[in-house]
């Protein structure tokens, strides 16, 4: 979305599983690579920029990504080799930037129709699937080449498209921006299942993310807040965040310590609510230049002996290997 003008076990060699948030998001995760820097991630759409701060303190670390024809980011993916996928919507892409060190690999996709890229995700696939505000399609390309594979998505429900999100039952949710819907489609097919959840106010629908208890929260852009809705069936459940300056949210992610955060991008930070209670935390980042922060992803920092999993909207696994 542009930026709106409102100012707009005890046996030995046994492996726990377990899940950092539970319920959440994707039914896959990706292996991030050893030498991927831990932190969070954030557009900076005013800047041309991707900066990074500390995934603990929210500390301002560096400019970590930048140049390649990065033009007014928004989305950020991480691959299965670490590395960031950022959509460039200013140049009708998605780059590539190496995640150990932020250097510009190359435009990783592109083509198909590709207008106006906003938010992007890795599927239970491989694939990458990307919003086209100019078309209102979901595009498909290749997880490992960047060759256009398809139009996923399309209809009606998805004027401005925004974020798309696979939940835990394989289907894609994408949040339409002008369409005041949450609207669902069979993650096989692209086949439409309808407007899945809408109301309570909703307007302008942004970021979207399933929270710890399954439940679907989505970012309000025109009213300032976070409205949570259930999971299974889309219906309202309340008014789940605002306040603490809260001002034209767009992207939301739930953090390594289960925590929501949500990119204000009006007040030109990102400010952090309690997972529990949704009331306001703090300011959990901001400085560095961030100008309009849009797309958000968060690198934890890895455990000792653990091999850290991610997927883009929070859901952190790790299998940890113990002795006796």
């Amino acid at each position: 979305m542009e930026v709106p003008e409102k100012k707009t076990m005890s046996k030995r060699n046994h492996f726990v599983f377990r899940v950092h948030l539970p319920m959440l998001l994707l039914l896959f995760a990706w292996t991030v690579k050893a030498t991927t820097q831990p932190g969070l991630y954030v557009s900076s759409h005013g800047t041309d920029e991707i900066l990074r701060y500390d995934a603990v303190t929210g500390a301002f670390i560096e400019v970590f990504s930048s140049g390649g024809g990065l033009d007014r980011p928004q989305g950020i993916a991480i691959g299965q080799n670490g590395d960031l996928y950022v959509s460039s919507q200013g140049t009708n892409n998605i780059l590539q930037f190496d995640g150990d060190d932020g250097a510009f690999i190359g435009v990783f996709a592109g083509g198909g129709g590709l207008s106006s890229p906003r938010g992007l995700t890795f599927g239970p696939n491989g694939d990458l699937f990307v919003s086209s505000e100019g078309t209102g399609q979901i595009l498909q390309y290749n997880g490992t080449t960047g060759s256009f594979v398809g139009v996923f998505a399309s209809g009606p429900e998805l004027t401005n498209p925004q974020v798309p999100l696979f939940g835990l039952d394989g289907n894609l949710y994408v949040s339409g921006g002008s369409t005041n819907v949450v609207a669902k489609f069979d993650g096989s097919t692209g086949a439409s299942l309808g407007a899945f959840a809408s109301g309570g106010g909703l307007n302008a629908p942004d970021g979207i993310g399933f929270g710890p208890g399954g439940d679907l929260y989505v970012s309000s852009n025109f009213t300032d807040q976070v409205l949570r809705f259930d999971g299974g069936s889309g219906v309202f459940q309340d008014i789940f965040s605002a306040g603490g300056g809260l001002n034209g949210p767009e992207e939301l992610i739930f953090g390594p310590n289960g925590d929501l955060f949500v990119s204000s991008v009006l007040t030109d930070e990102v400010l952090q609510y309690d997972s529990d209670t949704g009331s306001f935390i703090g300011v959990f980042a901001s400085g560095g230049g961030l100008d309009s922060p849009t797309g958000l992803v968060f690198i934890p920092i890895p455990e000792p002996t653990s091999l850290v999993l991610l997927s883009l909207g929070g859901l952190l696994m790790s299998y940890r290997h113990r002795a006796a």
